[in-house]
């Protein structure tokens, strides 16, 4: 008889040994009771703190907040078994619930909503508006031409003296953003764009995933008069005047044809059931998802460059010899010369890579899984840290020094998106990941 107890003993041990083997815990620190780790972050530097503990437990790991608990991706490899391996990749397509999505986009957006049937249908509808290629994109390539002569001309007339480019260069890409989206440039006479700006602004810092953490777990708090409350109910009031003055300046202007009048028109279409699927709070999601997506991605992502060739003459002058030799100064340049200046395009890559001005992205999955060897429960948010793929000494040879010749062959061309050093620049994954869901629904 104890030799049966011994031997069904030995079984059971062998049997947990192997279940623990086969659903790994995943690693990360240990947070305080009750509240978890929530006193080691700083929220509105999410990634930084990220970066750290990635140094410390490995390209996946976990927190907590409050009981709640995040997996944190923080390698490229690891990215894309995630999300474009199957199954993960339908798995890994849910998007959480977000506060910010909740309670000012009121889940009807493109860029914070989840991932539903809904949701495709706008996101190819935006698709087909955007007309980003053809005739689309050749006319927003004439209106930038526009837009940047104006800025020369403008530049010219100071020349010689000390300025602060900010200014100048927010005005260049609201011009351009209010072509495309309003169908002509009102300028800042309506007080449209220091609304936009305002809505840029608040959003950006409403939006930060560290405090939209707390907030998603605790809902109430915008009743309190925390800093945070008060800049989302600023955010919903300058929303309301946006709308206002669009609507206004759109009914003033009735022969203009933005993006805005062409989603309107989307409002009467009706689905097979005969109900209007586009409703007024999708459209509003879309356009200032379009304004602030193109306002603040192109701005930060310009005033980067400045900064860097401020800093950097010697790539200036490389990048200015090689524009001269495939553009000259007789011609305006085209979007087709970019095949002809690999130093550009590399260039832009490696600030991309660098700044990394979205720094997370945050999805959740829809059922049980394994990632990397390690178990990850159904509806568990899970946390991609471009920031830590894009300054990982593993993936990146020198990866806090700014270095464009990384993307470029020995014969100066630029490398094929195929190389895996191009692969890696993440900002483009989230590009590649929505062509795969595409493709799917």
């Amino acid at each position: 008889m104890a030799v049966l107890l011994f031997i069904v003993l030995c079984v059971l041990i062998g049997a947990f040994i192997l279940f623990r083997k086969r659903s790994r815990q995943i690693p990360g620190p240990i947070g305080k009771p009750l509240i978890g780790n929530v006193s080691d972050l700083n929220l509105k530097s999410l990634h930084i703190k990220l970066f750290e503990w990635n140094q410390q437990y490995g390209d996946i790991f976990q927190f907590s907040i409050f009981s709640k608990k995040f997996v944190v991706i923080n390698s490229s490899d690891v990215l894309r078994e995630a999300f474009l391996e199957e199954p993960n990749a339908s798995i890994f397509a849910a998007r959480p619930e977000m506060f910010f999505a909740k309670y000012f986009y009121l889940n009807s957006d493109l860029a914070f909503s989840s991932l539903d049937p809904t949701w495709n249908k706008r996101k190819k509808l935006v698709h087909q508006k955007l007309n980003a290629y053809g005739e689309g994109l050749l006319r927003l390539e004439k209106q930038i031409n526009r837009n940047l002569t104006a800025l020369m001309e403008e530049i010219q007339l100071i020349e010689g003296q000390s300025i602060d480019p900010a200014s100048m260069i927010e005005d260049f890409i609201f011009n351009t953003v209010e072509t495309l989206v309003l169908g002509r440039v009102y300028g800042k006479h309506t007080g449209f764009q220091g609304l936009m700006k305002k809505i840029d602004s608040l959003g950006n810092e409403v939006s930060n995933l560290g405090p939209d953490m707390i907030y998603n777990i605790f809902p109430f708090l915008r009743f309190f008069p925390f800093a945070h409350s008060k800049k989302l109910n600023e955010l919903l009031k300058t929303k309301q005047e946006m709308i206002s003055i669009v609507e206004q300046l759109s009914s003033e202007n009735p022969e203009d044809n933005g993006m805005y009048q062409s989603l309107k028109k989307v409002l009467e279409e009706k689905d097979e059931t005969d109900h209007c699927w586009f409703k007024d709070d999708n459209l509003w999601g879309i356009i200032i998802n379009i304004f602030g997506g193109a306002y603040l991605t192109t701005r930060g992502t310009i005033m980067s460059m400045l900064h860097i060739l401020a800093k950097r003459p010697d790539v200036q002058k490389s990048l200015q010899t090689e524009i001269d030799n495939v553009i000259g100064d007789v011609r305006e340049p085209e979007i087709r010369d970019r095949q002809q200046c690999p130093l550009v395009e590399a260039f832009v890559l490696e600030t991309l890579r660098y700044i990394s001005h979205t720094p997370l992205a945050m999805h959740s999955t829809r059922e049980a899984t394994s990632i990397a060897g390690y178990h990850v429960e159904k509806n568990t948010p899970v946390l991609a840290c471009f920031w830590s793929m894009h300054h990982s000494d593993t993936e990146w040879e020198d990866p806090f020094l700014f270095k464009p010749e990384r993307f470029l062959e020995q014969d100066g061309s630029l490398k094929p998106a195929s190389d895996p050093v191009r692969k890696s620049v993440l900002t483009l994954f989230i590009l590649q990941v929505s062509i795969v869901w595409n493709r799917k629904t």
